[in-house]
């Protein structure tokens, strides 16, 4: 996500600080977040609204929804991710996506 959301907030001319105000966080969390860090479903969502995509867009779903199976164990992401709200929802989201 973090590649993702500094590319779409570039393309909109955005600074961190600008983001931060439109989607009621603190310019300190875009930075963390763009670097890596996590943040919560909620923010993520505005974000996502923010910047006029979707969290699908952002994690790169649609690129993996275009492949029959899971390049990767959910159960594995989920603990990876330390078993994050935001983790839980991407894995349930990517396997209903690759089992309709």
């Amino acid at each position: 996500m973090n590649e993702r959301l500094r590319n779409r907030r570039k393309e909109l001319n955005l600074t961190q600080a600008q983001l931060a105000e439109i989607v009621g966080v603190d310019r300190s969390m875009i930075s963390k977040i763009e670097s890596g860090g996590r943040c919560s479903i909620n923010v993520g969502l505005r974000i996502a609204r923010a910047l006029g995509t979707t969290l699908d867009e952002l994690f790169g779903i649609d690129e993996i929804s275009a492949t029959s199976k899971l390049p990767f164990s959910p159960f594995l992401y989920y603990q990876k991710h330390q078993r994050s709200k935001l983790a839980l929802v991407l894995c349930i989201h990517m396997l209903t996506l690759n089992n309709p």
